[in-house]
Formats: structure tokens, C-alpha cells, sequence
């Protein structure tokens, strides 16, 4: 766990560098798209409201709707970062999850109609509860201005306790066993950038 939290803070102090090596210091630009016209990436506070599904896979195929939102800061026309919540609901069980994460996007181009790569990493708290991460890869197209519409594939690894049932018909009864196990699952996401 320690490994994970070091390699998350190692790659946030990375992008960081990376983007503000890259972020230029005109102010008549901040929060605004660039002046290209194909609508390039902003500069500034940059928001996302995302709704999914994901198909359960593994020993846990626990399906589920996924809905959140992100918000945070765009350095440039390639690279955000922010933080998000959500709610993730699983059919087998009824059983929600809120999501607290931090949000990484890339922008491969400076384009109307671009490819990402996200990755979210954090922890769910609920009736499912563990360390979350989800690496993802889609594409964003732009509407007009600060508007923008996305369509993404991901995995969702979720680490939670998992409870497990078992009939001894030597001694007659019922036992279980708890352990932390992934219920992991491939989704698809679309959603609205503001």
C-alpha cells in the first residue's frame, strides 16, 4: 500500500512539473481556449460529469452503474488534473460506493476531436469500501468554447472485503471467510466537459 501511495505522489509531482514547465505566464489567456481554430484545450478551472456502465469480470462479476463528477485545473491543451466524487451503484447486492479520487487526463492532441488517456486513483467509501484505481482511453470532442463532449473505455479495479460462505457437511453448518479481493470490471463512460 505504501508502494502505491509513493508511486501516486511520484506521478503527481511529475505531471505537475511537466505542466508548469509547459504553462506560459500570459495572463490575457487564462480560462480561455487557445486561439486556434479548432478549438484547442483551456486554461483554467475545467470541469466533467461522467455516467457509465461496467460489466463485472473475474471471480466477482459485480456490475454496476457508475455516475461522477471531476473538477480541477487544465494547464494547457494537453494535461488535468483535479479531484472528483461519485456514486457507484452494484446490482448483485444493492450496494453503493462513493468514490474520492484524483484525476489525471491527457490530451494527445490540440485538436477539436482528440484521444485521451485518464487515470483516476483514490478510495471508496460505502457498503464497498477499498483502494480504487481506473486507467481509461477515450476521445473528447469539442463542442464550442469551454464545451466538450467524451466517450471512454476503461478498467475499474476496486479492492473491497468480500465475504465468502461455506457448508461443511462433515460438521454440518455453515462458516465464512472475509478476505480483500478486486471486483474488478470493463466499463464504458460518456460524458460533458465544461
Amino acid at each position: 500500500m505504501k508502494r502505491i501511495k509513493l508511486l501516486t505522489l511520484l506521478a503527481a509531482i511529475l505531471i505537475c512539473g511537466t505542466a508548469s514547465a509547459q504553462f506560459t505566464n500570459n495572463s490575457n489567456n487564462r480560462g480561455q481556449r487557445s486561439n486556434s481554430a479548432n478549438g484547442g484545450g483551456m486554461r483554467g478551472y475545467t470541469g466533467f460529469v461522467e455516467m457509465g456502465y461496467a460489466i463485472g469480470i473475474g471471480d466477482y462479476n459485480f456490475n454496476r452503474l457508475d455516475l461522477s463528477t471531476t473538477h480541477g485545473f487544465q494547464f494547457n491543451s494537453m494535461i488535468f488534473i483535479g479531484m472528483g466524487t461519485g456514486l457507484k451503484y452494484y446490482f448483485d447486492g444493492s450496494s453503493t460506493g462513493i468514490p474520492i479520487f484524483t484525476d489525471f487526463r491527457i490530451n494527445f492532441l490540440d485538436n477539436k476531436i482528440t484521444p485521451f488517456a485518464g487515470f483516476k486513483v483514490g478510495y471508496c467509501v460505502g457498503d464497498v469500501s477499498g483502494f480504487m484505481m481506473t486507467p481509461s482511453m477515450g476521445f473528447r470532442f469539442g463542442i464550442k468554447d469551454k464545451l466538450g463532449l467524451t466517450v471512454n473505455v476503461g478498467y475499474d479495479y476496486q479492492r473491497t472485503e468480500v465475504t465468502t460462505f461455506y457448508y461443511s457437511y462433515y460438521y454440518g453448518y455453515y462458516f465464512y471467510d472475509i478476505h480483500k479481493e478486486n471486483i474488478g470490471a470493463l466499463y464504458v463512460k460518456v460524458g460533458f466537459e465544461f
